[in-house]
């Protein structure tokens, strides 16, 4: 019988299957685990292993193995994905993931998937738009959008208008996009044939630019005014 129970039932369920499948884990482990699970379950659409192992900037062959570890909650097979949607809401909801080892909060990991669109981007697109190409694509037997290029360049925005931690660490890899990459972007998103906005994309950046200047304002205001 479906219901609140059975909701309960299920979040015990995969907790479970996550704390045997690392329980020999330290914090540092811990936090790769849960960058390789927010990856999969924060992303837009389901992406191949070799995107995921490209977002999250670690090794393949860690990445697989984690996964492989819970692999009676994830599909691995031409995407990955979880099973049920119901992992997804477990994990980022603090009331629901009663083991925060395993608590993924949209609001960190969207900033830390934001950087690593952005360092992909950084790093592949060219400085010269003329001489931009999809080389290191392909050799990759999957559609554009879903390579670890393709994906930064549709869905960055996407994760960094829920960006709310890192900031420092985001607003100046952001700043070399703007500065050296747009035109870059601009050039690959026209030859791909990718149906992202890249006016709607440049507004939602300006938004989300204003309102990160403004709490730090806010937040500078209030430290000024504590007393010592």
């Amino acid at each position: 019988m479906e219901g609140a129970h059975g909701g309960l039932s299920l979040d015990s369920l995969c907790t479970s299957v996550l704390q045997a499948s690392f329980r020999e884990n330290d914090d540092e482990d811990d936090a790769i685990v849960c960058s390789i699970l927010a990856t999969v379950v924060l992303v837009t659409r389901p992406l191949p292993l070799s995107t995921i192992d490209s977002l999250t900037g670690l090794e393949a062959n860690e990445v697989m193995s984690i996964l492989q570890s819970v692999r009676s909650l994830v599909r691995l097979d031409q995407h990955v994905r979880p099973f049920h949607k119901l992992l997804s809401d477990l994990l980022t909801s603090p009331t629901r993931c009663v083991d925060k080892r395993f608590f993924i909060s949209p609001e960190r990991f969207h900033s830390e998937i934001a950087i690593n669109c952005l360092r992909i981007m950084n790093e592949t697109l060219e400085d010269n738009p003329k001489s931009q190409s999809h080389t290191q694509d392909r050799d990759v037997e999957c559609p554009f959008e879903e390579t670890a290029l393709g994906y930064a360049c549709t869905s960055w925005h996407i994760h960094l208008t829920e960006a709310r931690e890192y900031i420092s660490a985001l607003t100046p890899t952001l700043r070399r996009f703007l500065d050296e990459k747009v035109v870059g972007w601009l050039k690959v998103l026209g030859t791909s044939g990718a149906v992202t906005d890249p006016v709607l994309v440049l507004n939602e950046t300006i938004t989300w630019l204003r309102e990160v200047h403004a709490n730090l304002l806010q937040n500078d205001c209030r430290c000024s005014c504590a007393p010592n």
